[in-house]
């Protein structure tokens, strides 16, 4: 049998016994996939899967937990344990959260506000968004 390479050329008696040696000669491959080993990879992949689906996902359902969540937020902005890109990204989670225009009372209000105004303080350029503040507080406090 004679062996060539990907472009077509013959190859040379040095490279078959390098290969040979190496236990790389094309006759000797095979590859075998054991049924019960692959399922259990598939599982495993699609439990991988959905863990990263809801690491992204806020479990919060009401006012009190977006309180909670929000004053944890700011404590750790005000201690400096949180750098003010997480407390951003914490708060882009909030934002987009699926029922936040039930959830942000008076109070949530107020507290991601105060969180927005910190994070820009930080320096993080940014915007105010409309969520939170009203077209003439956008003028008055001059966004990015």
């Amino acid at each position: 049998m004679k062996e060539t390479t990907r472009t077509g050329q013959k190859k040379s008696p040095r490279s078959n016994a390098r290969n040979a040696s190496r236990g790389n000669t094309v006759s000797e491959r095979s590859i075998s996939f054991d049924k019960g080993d692959a399922g259990k990879a598939k599982r495993g992949a699609n439990n991988q899967d959905d863990q990263a689906a809801n690491a992204g996902t806020l479990e919060i359902s009401t006012s009190a937990e977006l309180k909670q969540y929000l004053l944890s937020i700011r404590d750790k902005m005000a201690d400096g344990s949180a750098p003010a890109i997480y407390c951003l990204s914490a708060m882009n989670n909030v934002m987009s959260h699926q029922r936040i225009y039930e959830l942000l009372d008076k109070e949530c209000k107020e507290l991601a506000r105060d969180i927005w105004l910190r994070i820009k303080q930080a320096g993080v350029q940014l915007k105010n968004p409309p969520l939170l503040f009203s077209p003439e507080e956008e003028g008055m406090g001059g966004g990015a």
